[in-house]
């Protein structure tokens, strides 16, 4: 099967931050390490919470926002699944092909102040704390 992948392609939805109670605020070092970045990655961000209002039923969310991975199967991956390699192997090597992350793409989410560091940790695999936070 790996010879005639194009790509995988992978999705999850998070939470909104709700727009009618949404404030910013600054994060601790421990929420960015949950996402295996450092306060330094934050430049130009726009971090954001909801308090909770009846827009939210005071859950401080209103509506969902997807992340993706994308896994391009390029000559070397299929290869590499051919062999039947290792995923973290496979996944790393991708990785350092350019391949964004489930855990990246929340990121790119949170920094725009479109949700929170706990939904993109909530929704994400244990397995996405290796990446590189370059990726």
């Amino acid at each position: 099967i790996a010879i005639t992948m194009i790509a995988s392609l992978a999705q999850r939805l998070v939470r909104c931050v709700c727009a009618h109670c949404a404030e910013e605020f600054k994060p601790e070092a421990a929420d960015f390490a949950q996402l295996g970045r450092t306060p330094a990655d934050a430049q130009g961000a726009t971090f954001r919470r909801g308090r909770g209002c009846d827009a939210c039923r005071h859950t401080g969310y209103h509506g969902r926002i997807a992340i993706y991975e994308m896994l391009p199967f390029s000559n070397e991956i299929k290869e590499m699944t051919i062999r039947r390699e290792p995923s973290t192997h496979i996944k790393r090597r991708a990785i350092e092909l350019g391949m964004r992350t489930l855990r990246n793409s929340g990121w790119e989410r949170v920094r725009d102040g479109k949700t929170t560091f706990e939904e993109v940790v909530r929704v994400t695999a244990e397995s996405d704390v290796f990446d590189d936070a370059k990726a």
